[in-house]
């Protein structure tokens, strides 16, 4: 049962003081615009984003290093979020009924790996419905030309099939596919999800565990200056592994979906309040749950040893607050405090932590 907890005894407390600063410039020209933009956190500084976005003949299409994510998920995304930022080459068409996105992002880390992943996005289904299909694929090694195909609707599954499930390509893959969506309310509230799927058998005989992972989210105008947000995720386990570790769904240690990783959920509710044309405060709870598996450990033939939560490891409970002032539309300045509770298993221990973050947002 997801219950909120409170540790019985705080053993020890924890201090962190965490910083950003943003430097963004935009430029544009009549062929083409850009985004340059520079992070120092902490004492890490990193050339964020540098890319050039422009018009082509069927739609448009962005190259360079750039933060993208996919899915209506406010505090995760399942597929593709925006945690590290991917040199890739991104293409976006509008067709009838259809919007159509793709991308191929280069990750190297010593092998030839890369990541592939499109998806198709309609409104037509249904009134105040959008609803969004998609495929995510990591490979290394041998990677078939076909995939570089620019058709958003042509399934990597299907090119799988065709190439054969037994060739060297298939070997070093890991396929995902999934949808989305969000319902409009008529009070603009929403209704939204995500529900994406690991290694989905290609053939009757194959046993794959359940890999799954599954997001729901609530979001509800107050009045003109509230709004309240709800959002739970889950992943189960073994979910973003692959049999070669080189195909794991992560970049430079950081996942490319949920933040998560495998085996754990977690439940948000967010209250904000607009204080002014300048000002915003947020509060939030949040509540973390881990089990015992984690990227690197497989899974035995029977897929019984570790299911989801089997074991529980770790529990959270955190409590955010953000304030935010707008000092004009160039400037932007954000402060947050955040006091978590921890409690894990092994061994076990109970301790909390406190975080303190400055964040600084420049256009120039």
């Amino acid at each position: 049962m997801f219950g909120i907890f409170l540790s019985p005894l705080i053993a020890a407390t924890e201090f962190a003081v965490g910083s950003k600063l943003s430097i963004t410039k935009e430029f544009a020209n009549q062929f083409f615009d850009g985004v340059l933009t520079g992070q120092l956190a902490g004492d890490q500084a990193q050339l964020a984003q540098l890319y050039l976005r422009a018009p082509i003949p069927w739609g448009v299409i962005t190259v360079g290093r750039q933060y993208l994510k996919s899915g209506p998920g406010y505090f995760s995304n399942l597929v593709l979020s925006d945690q590290i930022p991917l040199n890739a080459v991104y293409h976006q068409i509008e067709y009838e009924q259809f919007i159509g996105t793709q991308l191929v992002a280069y990750l190297g880390e010593g092998v030839n790996k890369q990541l592939f992943f499109h998806r198709l996005e309609t409104e037509q289904i249904y009134p105040g419905l959008q609803v969004g299909v998609f495929e995510s694929m990591i490979a290394s090694e041998y990677i078939h030309p076909a995939y570089y195909i620019p058709f958003p609707y042509w399934p990597y599954y299907l090119t799988a099939k065709l190439l054969g499930l037994s060739s060297n390509y298939n070997d070093y893959e890991d396929k995902y596919l999934g949808l989305d969506f969000i319902y409009e309310l008529k009070n603009n509230g929403q209704i939204y999800g995500e529900l994406l799927v690991d290694e989905f058998p290609q053939r009757s005989r194959h046993n794959n565990p359940d890999k799954r992972a599954h997001l729901l989210g609530f979001f509800y105008p107050l009045s003109e200056q509230d709004q309240l947000r709800i959002e739970y995720s889950n992943v189960f386990n073994y979910v973003y592994q692959h049999r070669y570790r080189q195909n794991n769904y992560s970049y430079r240690g950081e996942m490319l979906g949920h933040w998560l990783g495998p085996d754990g959920d977690v439940i948000d509710l967010e209250l904000e309040r607009v204080l002014g044309p300048k000002n915003s405060l947020k509060m939030g709870l949040q509540q973390v749950r881990k089990g015992s598996g984690k990227m690197g450990e497989d899974y035995g033939s029977d897929h019984a040893e570790k299911k989801f939560l089997a074991e529980l490891i770790r529990r959270e409970l955190n409590l955010k607050s953000e304030f935010q002032h707008r000092l004009n539309a160039d400037i932007n300045l954000k402060a947050g405090l955040a006091y978590g509770m921890i409690e894990e298993y092994r061994p076990h221990r109970n301790y909390d932590i406190i975080n303190l973050f400055f964040g600084l947002e420049i256009k120039i």
